[in-house]
């Protein structure tokens, strides 16, 4: 796992970010408003189904930023969908908050091979024991994932702009809009450095996904799993592409894993996030938590709360 802090026009050398260039690596971009910080950051680790081996659950715990303006970006997979019992429930633990002005360092260490990183922060605060356990993991009822997936959402209504990223193949595995107040937001899987030109949308936006090509890339050639068309307008009569038209209103939801993808608009244009859920469920419990003063903290990402 990496993080690239990018500020705008700033460019990274290639060869920094090509080392994760491969079928493996997942890309998130997260622009930030102008009034927008890094308010806190959690770990997640997920519930243990009934009947299954502890060491892998135990072993895939993740990191959740969440802003002042209370988005989150998940750096890892969400569980899929299980039907049955839990032996041990989902676990939010609240890690640190940073500081609305000044700055605090961080730093991160992966170890692929062991299956743990080590993150540390500077003039950070944090809680004594705060964590959260959910009833069971926070679920997105009409997706089909059996397995670990990632699902990204943005709202529709403002946008003026879109912008394309294509990580391999052709493929488009992401889009970056720019919204009539300037902010920007990111679905999909988006490299900050393969990001296309804009274009203005002035009306509706169509989606090509090619459902039979995309998993037999995803599975033989490297190539990870989006949407092969993208436009503007809608496709000629004669084209045979069948595209999903997503007009300027509502949300739209991009989930994935490493050779599919499910897209769909929804008239809802409230983002689920869930963090939501974790804080709400927090506060019926009606627990209050000791902030300690600013320090470092360190964690590890990857072993037994």
């Amino acid at each position: 796992m990496d993080i690239f802090p990018h500020h705008s026009g700033q460019n990274y050398p290639s060869e920094i970010l090509d080392h994760s260039k491969d079928g493996y690596s997942w890309w998130f971009f997260m622009p930030i408003d102008p009034d927008e910080w890094i308010s806190d950051i959690w770990s997640y680790r997920p519930g243990i189904p009934l009947n299954s081996t502890r060491s892998y659950y135990a072993q895939s715990r993740t990191l959740i930023i969440r802003t002042s303006n209370g988005r989150t970006l998940r750096l890892g997979p969400r569980s899929p969908k299980s039907r049955g019992r839990w032996q041990t429930r989902p676990k939010y633990k609240a890690i640190a908050a940073l500081p609305q002005t000044g700055s605090s360092r961080m730093f991160l260490m992966t170890r692929p091979d062991l299956d743990f990183s080590w993150v540390a922060l500077e003039q950070v605060s944090t809680w004594d024991d705060r964590a959260v356990e959910l009833p069971s993991p926070y679920t997105f009822p009409d997706l089909i994932f059996e397995a670990e997936y990632f699902h990204t959402s943005v709202p529709l209504e403002g946008v003026t702009e879109a912008a394309v990223c294509r990580l391999r193949c052709s493929i488009v595995t992401g889009l970056l809009f720019t919204y009539s107040n300037g902010t920007r937001r990111s679905v999909g899987q988006v490299r900050f450095d393969l990001l296309e030109p804009s274009a203005k949308v002035l009306g509706g936006m169509w989606l090509a996904l090619d459902e039979e090509e995309l998993h037999h890339k995803g599975c033989y050639t490297g190539c990870p799993p989006g949407i092969i068309w993208f436009g503007l307008s809608a496709p000629l009569e004669e084209s045979a592409l069948e595209c999903l038209e997503v007009p300027r209103r509502g949300r739209l939801d991009w989930c994935f894993d490493d050779s599919r993808c499910h897209i769909s608009h929804h008239d809802d244009s409230r983002v689920r996030d869930e963090m939501e859920e974790v804080l709400s469920h927090e506060a019926e419990t009606g627990i209050v938590y000791t902030e300690r003063s600013p320090g470092l903290i360190t964690e590890v990402i990857g072993s037994e709360i």
